[in-house]
Protein backbone atom coordinates (compact mmCIF):
# COMPACT_ATOMS: atom_id res chain seq x y z
CA UNK A 1 0.00 0.00 0.00
CA UNK A 2 2.51 2.61 -1.24
CA UNK A 3 -0.17 5.34 -1.49
CA UNK A 4 -1.41 4.87 2.09
CA UNK A 5 -0.39 7.80 4.26
CA UNK A 6 0.70 8.02 7.89
CA UNK A 7 0.70 11.06 10.18
CA UNK A 8 4.35 11.51 11.08
CA UNK A 9 6.57 13.85 13.10
CA UNK A 10 10.09 13.99 14.48
CA UNK A 11 10.34 14.44 18.22
CA UNK A 12 12.36 14.07 21.38
CA UNK A 13 10.75 11.94 24.05
CA UNK A 14 11.14 12.71 27.73
CA UNK A 15 12.95 9.95 29.56
CA UNK A 16 13.59 11.50 32.99
CA UNK A 17 10.97 9.97 35.31
CA UNK A 18 11.36 12.67 37.97
CA UNK A 19 10.75 15.41 35.41
CA UNK A 20 7.73 13.57 33.97
CA UNK A 21 6.31 13.18 37.50
CA UNK A 22 6.81 16.90 38.19
CA UNK A 23 4.98 17.81 34.96
CA UNK A 24 2.14 15.36 35.73
CA UNK A 25 1.78 16.93 39.17
CA UNK A 26 1.54 20.37 37.55
CA UNK A 27 -1.06 19.16 35.04
CA UNK A 28 -3.36 18.15 37.92
CA UNK A 29 -4.01 21.88 38.42
CA UNK A 30 -6.05 21.75 35.20
CA UNK A 31 -8.09 18.63 36.05
CA UNK A 32 -11.25 20.60 36.89
CA UNK A 33 -11.02 22.87 33.84
CA UNK A 34 -12.97 21.16 31.06
CA UNK A 35 -11.59 23.53 28.43
CA UNK A 36 -8.09 22.04 28.87
CA UNK A 37 -7.17 18.85 27.01
CA UNK A 38 -3.98 17.58 28.63
CA UNK A 39 -1.15 15.73 26.95
CA UNK A 40 -0.85 12.27 28.54
CA UNK A 41 2.45 11.68 30.35
CA UNK A 42 3.27 8.78 28.01
CA UNK A 43 3.01 11.23 25.06
CA UNK A 44 5.16 14.07 26.44
CA UNK A 45 7.68 15.09 23.77
CA UNK A 46 9.28 18.03 22.00
CA UNK A 47 8.21 18.28 18.38
CA UNK A 48 11.26 19.00 16.24
CA UNK A 49 9.43 18.86 12.90
CA UNK A 50 5.85 17.97 12.01
CA UNK A 51 5.68 16.24 8.64
CA UNK A 52 1.94 15.58 8.38
CA UNK A 53 0.55 12.82 6.20
CA UNK A 54 3.32 11.02 4.32
CA UNK A 55 3.50 7.87 2.19
CA UNK A 56 5.61 4.79 2.96
CA UNK A 57 7.92 5.81 0.09
CA UNK A 58 8.46 9.20 1.78
CA UNK A 59 8.98 7.53 5.17
CA UNK A 60 11.75 5.39 3.66
CA UNK A 61 13.35 8.55 2.18
CA UNK A 62 13.12 10.28 5.58
CA UNK A 63 14.69 7.25 7.29
CA UNK A 64 17.57 7.30 4.81
CA UNK A 65 18.08 11.04 5.24
CA UNK A 66 18.01 10.99 9.06
CA UNK A 67 20.63 8.22 9.08
CA UNK A 68 23.12 11.08 8.53
CA UNK A 69 22.04 12.92 11.71
CA UNK A 70 24.67 13.57 14.38
CA UNK A 71 23.83 14.70 17.93
CA UNK A 72 26.34 15.67 20.59
CA UNK A 73 24.45 14.73 23.78
CA UNK A 74 23.37 17.59 26.04
CA UNK A 75 20.96 18.37 28.89
CA UNK A 76 17.88 20.59 28.50
CA UNK A 77 16.15 22.33 31.38
CA UNK A 78 12.39 22.88 31.66
CA UNK A 79 11.63 26.01 33.65
CA UNK A 80 8.50 28.13 33.68
CA UNK A 81 4.97 27.61 32.38
CA UNK A 82 3.57 29.87 29.68
CA UNK A 83 1.13 29.73 26.75
CA UNK A 84 0.84 30.36 23.00
CA UNK A 85 -0.09 32.74 21.50
CA UNK A 86 0.01 34.66 24.79
CA UNK A 87 -0.68 33.97 28.46
CA UNK A 88 -3.90 36.03 28.54
CA UNK A 89 -5.25 34.19 25.49
CA UNK A 90 -3.98 30.65 26.01
CA UNK A 91 -4.46 28.13 23.20
CA UNK A 92 -1.48 25.88 23.87
CA UNK A 93 -0.06 25.35 27.36
CA UNK A 94 3.70 24.93 27.29
CA UNK A 95 6.81 24.67 29.44
CA UNK A 96 9.81 26.78 28.48
CA UNK A 97 13.27 25.43 27.85
CA UNK A 98 15.82 27.70 29.52
CA UNK A 99 18.98 25.64 29.03
CA UNK A 100 19.73 23.56 25.98
CA UNK A 101 17.53 25.74 23.74
CA UNK A 102 20.41 26.77 21.44
CA UNK A 103 21.48 23.13 21.06
CA UNK A 104 17.88 22.12 20.24
CA UNK A 105 17.67 24.88 17.62
CA UNK A 106 20.90 23.57 16.10
CA UNK A 107 19.55 19.98 15.97
CA UNK A 108 16.30 21.23 14.41
CA UNK A 109 18.23 23.12 11.72
CA UNK A 110 20.17 19.96 10.87
CA UNK A 111 16.91 17.96 10.65
CA UNK A 112 15.46 20.67 8.40
CA UNK A 113 18.51 20.56 6.10
CA UNK A 114 18.54 16.77 5.86
CA UNK A 115 14.82 16.59 5.05
CA UNK A 116 15.03 19.45 2.55
CA UNK A 117 17.24 17.15 0.48
CA UNK A 118 14.34 14.67 0.15
CA UNK A 119 11.68 17.25 -0.72
CA UNK A 120 10.38 18.64 2.59
CA UNK A 121 10.12 22.42 2.90
CA UNK A 122 12.24 24.14 5.52
CA UNK A 123 10.37 25.72 8.44
CA UNK A 124 9.42 29.32 7.69
CA UNK A 125 8.88 30.28 11.32
CA UNK A 126 11.71 30.52 13.84
CA UNK A 127 11.89 27.35 15.92
CA UNK A 128 11.07 27.92 19.61
CA UNK A 129 11.88 24.75 21.61
CA UNK A 130 9.11 24.03 24.13
CA UNK A 131 7.15 21.19 25.67
CA UNK A 132 3.39 21.17 25.05
CA UNK A 133 1.46 19.95 28.09
CA UNK A 134 -2.10 20.82 27.07
CA UNK A 135 -4.41 22.61 24.66
CA UNK A 136 -7.25 24.99 25.46
CA UNK A 137 -10.48 24.54 23.55
CA UNK A 138 -11.97 28.01 23.07
CA UNK A 139 -15.61 27.45 22.27
CA UNK A 140 -19.00 28.70 23.32
CA UNK A 141 -19.35 27.83 26.97
CA UNK A 142 -15.66 28.29 27.79
CA UNK A 143 -16.36 30.88 30.42
CA UNK A 144 -14.21 33.81 31.39
CA UNK A 145 -13.69 32.15 34.78
CA UNK A 146 -12.08 29.11 33.08
CA UNK A 147 -9.63 31.29 31.17
CA UNK A 148 -8.87 33.33 34.29
CA UNK A 149 -8.17 30.10 36.21
CA UNK A 150 -5.80 28.90 33.45
CA UNK A 151 -3.97 32.25 33.43
CA UNK A 152 -3.69 32.21 37.24
CA UNK A 153 -2.15 28.70 37.22
CA UNK A 154 0.32 29.65 34.49
CA UNK A 155 1.34 32.80 36.36
CA UNK A 156 1.83 30.82 39.58
CA UNK A 157 4.25 28.49 37.75
CA UNK A 158 6.03 30.98 35.48
CA UNK A 159 9.33 30.50 37.34
CA UNK A 160 8.84 26.88 38.44
CA UNK A 161 11.66 24.42 37.78
CA UNK A 162 10.16 21.25 36.28
CA UNK A 163 13.43 19.41 35.85
CA UNK A 164 15.77 18.39 33.06
CA UNK A 165 16.10 15.71 30.42
CA UNK A 166 18.94 14.31 28.35
CA UNK A 167 18.97 14.86 24.61
CA UNK A 168 20.98 12.21 22.81
CA UNK A 169 18.51 10.97 20.20
CA UNK A 170 15.43 11.90 18.21
CA UNK A 171 12.62 9.65 17.04
CA UNK A 172 10.69 9.44 13.80
CA UNK A 173 7.19 8.88 15.16
CA UNK A 174 3.87 7.86 13.64
CA UNK A 175 0.80 9.38 15.29
CA UNK A 176 -2.50 7.49 15.13
CA UNK A 177 -5.48 9.61 16.09
CA UNK A 178 -8.11 7.89 18.25
CA UNK A 179 -11.17 9.19 20.19
CA UNK A 180 -9.11 8.75 23.41
CA UNK A 181 -6.25 10.82 22.01
CA UNK A 182 -3.23 10.16 19.79
CA UNK A 183 -1.13 7.01 20.04
CA UNK A 184 2.56 7.50 19.24
CA UNK A 185 4.80 4.75 17.94
CA UNK A 186 8.48 5.01 17.02
CA UNK A 187 9.33 4.16 13.44
CA UNK A 188 13.05 4.66 13.99
CA UNK A 189 15.38 6.34 16.49
CA UNK A 190 18.44 8.46 15.49
CA UNK A 191 21.35 8.73 15.46
CA UNK A 192 21.71 5.05 14.72
CA UNK A 193 24.30 3.48 16.99
CA UNK A 194 26.23 0.61 15.39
Amino acid sequence: MESETHRVFIGIKLSNTETINEITLFQKNFNEIKAVKQVKSVNLHLTMKFLGDVTMKQINEIKGSLANLKINPFTALLKGATAFPKVNYPRTLILSITEGAEELISVQKEIDSLLYQVGFAKEKRKFHPHLTIGRVKHRKGTGKAHIEAIVRIINDYQDHLFGNFEVHEIALIVSTLTPEGPIYQDIEVYPKID
